[in-house]
């Protein structure tokens, strides 16, 4: 008489699901069309992070280059009330009327309660914002845009999910260069990387060749750092770089050299060469153009990485390796990253 529950209590328990409660959530985007050639959106996301986004996309190289400057908001997304302060850059008060179609989102599977739904409207109110040098300036008292809420769920899921940890502003507006997804999936047999700090600003570039992939690169750079108490964030991404944009030595070949030559948005180029196993020499014009600045990629106070291998020795290659940051030859005594 015993075994029978017991059985069944093991074959519950192995299809046991959790109740989780997913709390409510409000987002919004104000869209601010397009000046000076780059699009320009404002996004506020929970609990209090406006986040000025400035850029443009190049469909024939698959490049994105991209300014966020970063604020807290005061008001209520839900009350449809808010205003940011950019500092230097400007600022806005706006309300939200919804005035146009409704779209709801099919509930995710195993969830119970009111499924999300994003309303369209405008804006309307001041807007007064402009970038450095004015490359972009916008001020309107109307725009378009949505809001987006979810609301209060109960889902049945195998196991508790892991709860998302609530990102900073900085968090938000800083820039993370890294392999792309193809490079991630497919691996690299050659990888380029320099960073530079002075002043408060970080500048890093990194440029690779995919297992597999035609004769250009992928060549990436970004920029962070604090104007007044705003985050400021630039990055620009080529993920087809034309063919020679990055010429490397052989896997093995001593002394290691590279050519870094992506073009626009990039400009110039550089050559890093091997001197020995801890010093080598990063030289050049390479430069990049981020919405808003302009800055060098090259000299003395970079350091830099290049690692060269053969997918035959390490099927992922570059990816699986942690960059050896060198400082350049003139700078013995500073060794390893900043």
């Amino acid at each position: 008489m015993l075994a029978v529950p017991a059985g069944a209590s093991a074959r519950n328990g192995a299809h046991r699901r959790h109740v989780e409660v997913r709390r409510p959530t409000v987002g919004a985007v104000l869209r601010l069309g397009t000046d000076g050639g780059y699009q320009v959106n404002v996004l506020f996301e929970e609990p209090d992070l406006a986040l000025l986004v400035v850029g443009k996309v190049d469909w024939g190289r698959l490049g994105v280059a991209e300014t966020t400057y970063g604020t807290h908001f005061r008001g209520s997304l839900l009350g449809g009330r808010v205003s940011a302060d950019f500092g230097t850059f400007g600022s806005l008060a706006v309300r939200f009327r919804p005035g146009g179609p409704v779209r709801e989102r099919r509930l995710l599977r195993g969830c119970e309660g009111r499924p999300s739904r994003s309303e369209s409207g405008r804006w309307v109110g001041k807007v007064s914002l402009h970038g450095e040098g004015d490359y972009f300036a916008i001020s309107t008292g109307s725009a378009a845009g949505e809001r987006d809420r979810s609301f209060r769920l109960r889902c049945h899921v195998r196991s508790p999910l892991p709860q998302p940890r609530p990102e900073s502003l900085r968090d938000r507006v800083e820039p993370h260069v890294g392999a792309s997804i193809v490079s991630i999936i497919l691996g690299t047999v050659s990888s380029l990387q320099a960073v530079h700090k002075e002043g408060g600003r970080v500048v890093e570039m990194r440029a690779g060749h995919a297992t597999g992939a035609g004769p250009g690169a992928e060549v990436e750079a970004g920029a962070f750092e604090y104007q007044g108490r705003i985050p400021v964030g630039r990055s620009v991404m080529l993920l087809r770089a034309p063919a020679g944009a990055l010429i490397t030595s052989l896997p093995g070949e001593h002394p290691a050299t590279a050519t870094l030559k992506p073009g626009v948005p990039f400009s110039g180029a550089a050559s890093y060469a091997e001197v020995s196993a801890t010093d080598h020499s990063w030289t050049g014009n390479l430069a990049v153009r981020f919405p808003g600045l302009a800055v060098p990629l090259t000299g003395t106070d970079f350091y830099t990485s290049l690692c060269v291998t053969s997918p035959l020795l390490k099927p992922h290659g570059c990816v699986s390796q942690a960059p050896n940051l060198q400082a350049g030859e003139e700078s013995t005594g500073r060794e390893g990253a900043r």
